[in-house]
C-alpha cells in the first residue's frame, strides 16, 4: 500500500528507543515482521450485480419514502445473505444507478514488512506532492496471515519483478483511483466554484500555517504530529487543485457544452424527456437554496482537522444516534457491527 496510509499507525508498533517514521522498517525475517493491532484486510473475491432486485425491490413503493425503506430492506437482506467467513457489502454506483455485491475474505492479522523513511517517501514535501514526475517511494508492504497463522496464499497476485525497472521507466504503484465528481451537473460545479470550495481551501491554507509552525517549535513531538501536518497539507493541496480547475474557464466551458447537448438529446426523445427533462430545472434550484446557506452550512459542517474538541464530541455522537438507526448495510464504514466496538471506544476516549 502507499507509505502515507500507514504513516500515522508508525509509532503504535514501534518499541522503545525506536521511531519508524524517521529511521524505517525491515524485517530481515518472517518472524521479525511486526504486527498492526486492530489492523485488517479486506480481500474483495466476487462482485455481483444486484441492480434488478434493488431496482425491483422499490418499485413496489408508492412514494419516495416507500421506495428508500424497501431499497434499505433489500440491500439489508442482500448483505446477510453473505457466506459465514465473508464480509457483505452492497455498493451504490451512479447515484443509485446501478448496485453491486461485493464479498470480501477479511484477514486480521496484519503485519509489517518493510517502511521506508519518511525522507524518502515524502521527499519534497507538499511542493512535490501531486506533480509528475514525483520523485519519491511512496509505498510500505505488508502481509497478511490467515486463521492458521500462514501467510495468505492467493492465486491472483502481482508478481514480483526479478529483474527490476529499466533506466528511464515509469514506476507505478498499485492503488485505488481516486473518485470523481464528474456527474455533477453545471450549476453544482459554479456552487462549488464560487462558494464551498473557496471556504475550505482558506480554513487549510490557515490549519497548514498553524501546524507548521507548531511542528517546527516541537522536533520532541515530530512522531506524532509529522503524519497530521502531511494530511493537512495533502488535503489543502487537492482543493487548490479543485479551485484551479473550476475556474478555468475552457474546463467550464467543455462541462457546459457537455450539458446541453445532454439536455439537447433527452428533449428530443419523448420517453427521455418525460422521465428525466425536468431533472436540470430541480438540481438548478436545489443549488439556489442551497446557496442561500452555503456559509451556514460550511461553519456547521466542521472539517475533522479543524472542528474543537466539544464541537467534535458532539458532532460525533448524533452522527452515532444517526447512523445506529439505519440498516447496518447503510451505516458507514466505521459503524458496520465490524468496527462497532472500535468506535465506541474512540467516541468514549473523547468524554473529558
Amino acid at each position: 500500500t502507499n507509505h502515507h496510509c500507514i504513516r500515522g499507525a508508525l509509532p503504535r508498533i514501534q518499541q522503545e528507543g525506536e521511531n519508524l517514521q524517521q529511521d524505517g522498517f525491515y524485517a530481515k525475517e518472517q518472524s521479525s515482521e511486526r504486527p498492526f493491532p486492530g489492523m485488517y484486510v479486506d480481500q474483495l473475491m466476487e462482485i455481483k450485480d444486484v441492480t434488478a432486485a434493488v431496482h425491483g425491490a422499490m418499485a413496489a413503493g408508492q412514494t419516495d419514502d416507500e421506495r428508500v425503506k424497501l431499497r434499505d430492506q433489500k440491500i439489508e437482506e442482500l448483505t446477510k445473505g453473505c457466506q459465514d467467513g465473508f464480509t457483505c457489502r452492497v455498493i451504490t454506483l451512479y447515484d443509485g444507478g446501478k448496485y453491486v455485491l461485493h464479498t470480501y475474505k477479511r484477514y486480521n492479522d496484519v503485519r509489517l514488512v518493510m517502511a521506508p523513511d519518511v525522507q524518502i517517501t515524502a521527499t519534497g514535501w507538499d511542493w512535490d506532492n501531486f506533480t509528475y514526475p514525483r520523485y519519491e517511494l511512496d509505498f510500505a508492504f505488508l502481509r497478511a496471515y490467515d486463521e492458521t497463522g500462514q501467510p495468505v496464499k492467493s492465486p491472483h497476485f502481482f508478481q514480483w519483478s526479478q529483474k527490476g525497472a529499466e533506466d528511464g521507466e515509469a514506476v507505478f504503484v498499485i492503488g485505488r483511483p481516486g473518485n470523481t465528481d464528474r456527474l455533477l451537473s453545471y450549476s453544482q460545479l459554479e456552487y462549488h466554484r464560487d462558494v464551498r470550495n473557496p471556504g475550505i481551501l482558506n480554513l487549510f491554507n490557515e490549519l497548514y500555517q498553524a501546524y507548521y509552525q507548531y511542528f517546527r517549535a516541537h522536533p520532541e513531538r515530530e512522531a506524532e504530529l509529522l503524519s497530521q501536518l502531511l494530511s493537512v497539507a495533502n488535503t489543502r493541496k487537492v482543493f487548490a487543485g479543485f479551485h484551479l480547475a473550476l475556474n478555468d474557464p475552457y474546463l467550464m466551458a467543455k462541462k457546459k457544452d457537455f450539458e446541453e447537448k445532454l439536455q439537447q438529446r433527452v428533449a428530443s426523445d419523448e420517453a427521455l424527456k418525460k422521465e428525466y427533462g425536468g431533472l436540470w430545472e430541480k438540481a438548478d434550484k436545489a443549488v439556489d437554496s442551497l446557496k442561500l446557506y452555503g456559509n451556514e452550512f460550511r461553519a456547521n459542517f466542521i472539517l475533522g482537522f479543524g472542528r474543537p474538541a466539544h464541537l467534535k464530541l458532539a458532532q460525533d455522537l448524533v452522527d452515532y444516534a444517526e447512523q445506529m438507526q439505519l440498516p447496518e448495510a447503510q451505516r458507514e464504514e466505521a459503524f458496520q457491527d465490524d468496527k462497532l466496538e472500535q468506535t465506541k471506544a474512540a467516541l468514549l476516549s473523547e468524554i473529558p
